[in-house]
């Protein structure tokens, strides 16, 4: 007798700032893009709910910000509730019970305020090739 699996792994990028909730912050969501290819070598982007609960995974992905890439193991979880309008809405997610940072990104701290520079540059010291993407 054959045993039912429910498991998934995605490889894409942070396509959101996580979210860390919960008492005890001890609870992480985030949105994952992934990529298709069509056959005209078109992206197609597809996002992904992603939720995780071990204290371990909310640590580490909560230094990563928007862009990091990462690879995610876990399973599909369906749900539906009522919002607040009366409506049954369904939603889909990834449980992740396990992550691995491919490339990371940290995350840029918020200020209060803009800061300036005193000076702006100069064609010398900027040009199109210092940019990296």
């Amino acid at each position: 007798m054959t045993k039912d699996v429910n498991k998934v792994t995605l490889e894409g990028n942070i396509s959101q700032d996580v979210q860390v909730r919960g008492v005890n912050k001890n609870v992480a969501v985030w949105s994952l893009v992934t990529n298709s290819i069509g056959k005209d070598d078109t992206k197609y982007p597809a996002y992904h709910k992603c939720v995780t609960f071990s204290k371990q995974n909310v640590d580490k992905i909560a230094e990563l910000g928007k862009g990091s890439r990462i690879r995610v193991e876990g399973e599909i979880a369906y749900g539906k509730y009522t919002n607040k309008d009366g409506v049954e809405v369904h939603k889909t997610e990834i449980k992740v019970w396990g992550l691995e940072v491919v490339t990371p990104k940290p995350k840029i701290a918020s200020t209060s305020a803009p800061e300036y520079r005193s000076h702006t540059a100069s064609e010398e010291e900027f040009s199109l090739e210092d940019v990296p993407f």
